[in-house]
């Protein structure tokens, strides 16, 4: 019993340890060789004056590997089957199995919504967009309804 009890835990912590969080594969792959990352920071999105009332972004993050090597893609596949995304519910997901694979996650806090995650990955595609903020939820399901097909 204490056998099957210690194996048990031993998977679990595996499991969970292999867990990549967003900021994990961002960092992995924004060194990779061909590699898109793009960080945006809150003032640079201030001075642009993109910010009203209804959203309010204090950070971006765009990581594109479409450039890189299939193996580099194949790896980003990967570790991001295994995205540990704890704090986001999934909203949208889209699943063409000839192309890529979509998936949208947001993070709410008191009724607004402070983070959004976008994944694509495909045979060809690796993209991870990360928008963290306080924004408004209509303002963004009306976006993510009008967009999602050219995800």
């Amino acid at each position: 019993m204490k056998r099957i009890f210690f194996v048990l835990v031993a998977l679990f912590v595996c499991i969970y340890g292999f867990a990549q969080t967003p900021n994990d594969i961002f960092t992995e792959f924004c060194q990779a060789k061909k590699a898109s990352f793009v960080n945006v920071p809150g003032y640079m999105i201030k001075l642009t004056h993109l910010n009203t009332a209804k959203y309010r972004a204090d950070s971006l993050k765009v990581l594109n590997l479409g450039n890189c090597s299939r193996k580099v893609i194949k790896r980003f596949s990967k570790m991001t089957a295994h995205l540990n995304a704890s704090g986001y519910t999934p909203i949208a997901a889209k699943n063409d199995k000839k192309y890529y694979k979509s998936q949208v996650w947001l993070r709410q806090k008191d009724g607004a919504i402070s983070s959004i995650l976008l994944l694509r990955v495909g045979k060809h595609i690796g993209d991870l967009i990360q928008i963290d903020g306080n924004l408004d939820p209509n303002s963004v399901s009306s976006v993510i309804d009008e967009d999602y097909d050219s995800l």
